[in-house]
């Protein structure tokens, strides 16, 4: 066989099935080192390496294609159910009010880059364009993985006499009540502890932390003073004895120091908190929203 093979025309490409030209469609997607599809996990405040990717029909790399990536994330998402000026993950653009131009692909077909999860957990969306190639998109769970509703049990409460959801705040965080599976187990057997000290009474548990962890903001700027401790299904609030209005099922005074020392006996650290004191001073002379924060 002799002769000079065809050339073909922009956004053409030769016949892999006989001679002449093709036009070219480009694929373009969204894929981490370690798959090819979503969706993708990263923890809040973490770095994800991921890449856009472009071949053509027969598979083959295309190089030379810039890159335009945004970024949104779900509303609702993450345990947040308030959604105004929320932040979202970023490539490197800021909040990606615009697209964000990256590199062109190179010889593989590729152009990486980063994307950077905010604290407070939720699911995003990536969408990728590129000159004569199909939008893409990648969905990144920004959570802390394997965090468990805290079960239903006869030795502690998750709502109070009114059928309300304890600690939960209307139009913020209605969900409230996660934690690790380790932490559930030393959980129940402080509430077990607690009942054989106070005469078969209950727990009342407030904030643990939001289904999917990271940031549990409180106080009433969103997406700030973030609730210490509260972000990755270790720790717990339980209502104690208070001058507030949650005083239902609260440890009374009189049995803070035995609720100290049975945390200690389930492998727990509980320590008094209230209004207007550094987190970890005991404050049994201040009354004001006292509550035990619980770490397991």
């Amino acid at each position: 066989m002799s002769g000079s093979p065809c050339a073909c025309n922009i956004d053409y490409v030769p016949d892999s099935n006989g001679p002449g030209c093709v036009y070219q469609t480009l694929t373009l997607t969204i894929e981490s080192v370690y798959s090819t599809k979503g969706p993708f996990t990263t923890e809040p405040g973490s770095l994800l390496a991921l890449k856009a990717v472009v071949k053509d029909q027969f598979g083959l790399p295309k190089s030379g294609k810039p890159i335009t990536l945004t970024v949104d994330v779900q509303g609702g998402s993450g345990g947040h159910d308030h959604n105004e000026n929320r932040p979202k993950g970023d490539v490197g653009c800021g909040q990606l009010f615009s697209g964000c131009v990256l590199g062109s692909t190179d010889g593989s077909g590729e152009s990486g880059f980063i994307f950077r999860a905010p604290a407070p957990a939720g699911e995003h969306t990536i969408t990728a364009t590129c000159p004569g190639c199909n939008s893409a998109d990648g969905y990144v769970k920004v959570m802390v993985d394997g965090l468990q509703p805290i079960p239903a049990s006869p030795y502690y409460a998750l709502q109070d006499s009114a059928g309300n959801v304890i600690g939960a705040i209307k139009n913020k965080h209605s969900d409230n009540h996660y934690l690790t599976t380790a932490s559930i187990d030393k959980l129940e057997n402080l509430a077990i502890f607690y009942t054989n000290i106070n005469l078969g009474a209950k727990l009342y548990l407030n904030d643990a932390s939001l289904v999917w962890g990271g940031l549990f903001d409180v106080g009433s700027t969103p997406w700030t003073s973030p609730h210490v401790g509260h972000d990755r299904g270790r720790s717990i609030d339980i209502r104690a004895e208070n001058s507030g209005p949650n005083n239902e099922g609260a440890v009374p005074s009189a049995l803070f120091g035995e609720l100290s020392k049975n945390a200690a006996k389930a492998h727990a650290k509980a320590t008094l908190h209230c209004a207007g004191e550094q987190i970890g001073r005991v404050c049994n002379g201040v009354p004001n929203n006292r509550h035990f924060h619980v770490d397991f």
